[in-house]
């Protein structure tokens, strides 16, 4: 460029104005990114530039109604639904306090004592389906009840009211609330603080909520004050709602939208598709004949559904209600110049299968579901169903979390404070230290587990990390769904029962590697 200038500036003037033209253009057109470029492609590609919760709000109502309908009519949403639902929450999850001794300067086995007694006071109100407003669920049920709204919906919302019930020793209570019922009031004008039922502080929390009295689709329709407001927090700053969001994972974002959504149209497109393969086999599958005949005029008394008019008919085959029809095993004589010609099927289509299974992986992509468990069908090797077992469990695992998180770790504190409160627990500095509540409030959570293809490879590979000592029993046992202590228990009152029944017990068999293999995958 220097040479050019000192040679030719009027050249070197043209090139650079040349240049500077086509950086320009590019900039204009996305950059240089092809994703962001201005072409015909992208012509009817619609975006929306308004705040996270605006596009939520924009689509979330017809989004929950389409979400249910595919919940209620598609098996295969129906059944991605029911699998998360199934594993990640199962029978419940269980709570195993684990109080840290050392900061409150007790012993392990003082910890025991305490830790015992702490699940014993919870697992009393968990149990009982007086936790629930309404008495019909418990603590458990209750958990499967939210974790499926927060998927199906989008949002699950559950009031914490302060009820007193003779003849149970605690107040706080699970009120789940549909959520239709939380919208604006009618009459009231939406704002940057005020959004579907939602109030906001000037920090973007939620400060209180407004909840309808009926449903907005019930048989009566809402008037201006069938609405009640609800404080987010109760003054004691205990928390008066508990909200579980599903992916409000943008800046902003303070509700969620259904775990479907990216796959509504997929699913409604693929369950129109099956319909239409299984109205065209059954139609395949009936026997089809068409009569052709050689005397002109003789089909006149066909008809769709009838059949041809013969001498001697019974009277109540009346013309137009003619109903000659194909049975089981029937012989039919035929006129001289008349024959049959048979429909020759194109059903049940071959591509059918492949077809469905391969939209089932990128709906189950979409979802984080394997196709193989979306579709509850496993036919690869041991190697391919034990690697979407694993990326499955690492899911389950992210979801359990947060399930914990924003619903069973809130519940339990809340009923320790009532239970410290009410003097039903007595636990030193819970109440005047935070850092020592905190301490108290130690907690570790487990489900059901995921389930392995092949238990004697799972057990040797748990025999092994013991043997090298990077896990213990406990983790072990609660990497199965079980309580150690209830496990250690069992086997503390086996070996009681084996004694007093005068049996001995083998000592135990120390544990043999297994030999190895040229492949994974030779015990298939």
């Amino acid at each position: 460029m220097g040479i050019l200038t000192t040679i030719a500036p009027q050249w070197a003037l043209k090139r650079h104005m040349a240049r500077s033209a086509l950086n320009l253009s590019a900039h204009a057109d996305g950059g240089g990114f092809d994703g962001a470029k201005r072409t015909r492609r992208f012509k009817n590609w619609r975006l929306s530039k308004d705040t996270a919760q605006n596009d939520v709000n924009a689509g979330a109502e017809i989004l929950r109604d389409r979400a249910r309908d595919l919940d209620k009519n598609n098996h295969i949403a129906h059944g991605a639904l029911s699998t998360k639902l199934q594993y990640v929450v199962g029978g419940g999850l269980l709570p195993e306090p684990a109080i840290d001794h050392e900061y409150l300067g007790i012993t392990s086995a003082e910890a025991e004592i305490m830790n015992a007694q702490i699940k014993r006071h919870f697992m009393g109100w968990a149990n009982d389906k007086r936790s629930d407003y309404t008495e019909q669920k418990n603590f458990f049920q209750k958990q499967a009840e939210v974790y499926h709204s927060k998927n199906r919906d989008g949002d699950a919302w559950c009031l914490l009211p302060w009820v007193t019930d003779k003849g149970f020793a605690y107040n706080t209570r699970l009120h789940t609330i549909d959520p239709d019922r939380i919208s604006t009031p009618r009459g009231t004008k939406e704002s940057d603080t005020l959004q579907r039922g939602l109030q906001l502080d000037g920090r973007g929390r939620i400060k209180s909520m407004h909840i309808s009295k009926r449903h907005p689709g019930g048989r009566h329709p809402l008037k201006k004050g069938d609405w009640q407001t609800i404080s987010y927090k109760r003054r004691n700053g205990w928390p008066n709602v508990l909200h579980l969001a599903h992916k409000n994972n943008r800046a902003g974002q303070i509700t969620g939208t259904p775990d479907l959504t990216p796959v509504i149209s997929l699913i409604k497109q693929l369950g129109q598709y099956i319909d239409a393969e299984l109205l065209a086999t059954i139609i395949a599958n009936k026997f089809t004949v068409f009569v052709k005949s050689t005397t002109p005029g003789a089909a006149a008394g066909l008809s769709p559904g009838g059949g041809l008019n013969q001498p001697g008919a019974p009277e109540n085959q009346a013309s137009g209600d003619d109903t000659l029809e194909l049975g089981n095993g029937l012989i039919v004589q035929l006129d001289p110049d008349e024959e049959i010609t048979v429909a020759n099927p194109t059903r049940p289509n071959p591509n059918f299968g492949p077809f469905i299974d391969k939209a089932a992986t990128h709906i189950g992509s979409a979802l984080g579901i394997p196709s193989e468990l979306l579709l509850k069908h496993f036919t690869a090797s041991y190697s391919a169903s034990k690697a979407a077992l694993l990326m499955f469990a690492n899911f389950v695992s992210m979801e359990q979390l947060g399930l914990v998180r924003d619903f069973c770790r809130p519940c339990y504190d809340i009923i320790l404070d009532e239970a410290v409160g009410n003097g039903e627990i007595v636990l030193p500095g819970y109440m005047a230290d935070p850092i020592a509540r905190a301490a108290y409030l130690t907690c570790y959570w487990h489900g059901a587990p995921i389930g392995e293809i092949d238990e004697l490879k799972a057990a040797n590979a748990a025999a092994k990390r013991l043997e090298i000592r990077v896990t213990n029993r406990t983790i072990e046992s609660r990497r199965h769904g079980y309580d150690s202590d209830q496990v250690r228990q069992g086997l503390a009152s086996e070996q009681r029962k084996d004694s007093a029944a005068g049996l001995v017990a083998d000592a135990a068999t120390p544990y043999v590697p297994p030999g190895k293999t040229n492949s994974i995958d030779d015990e298939e």
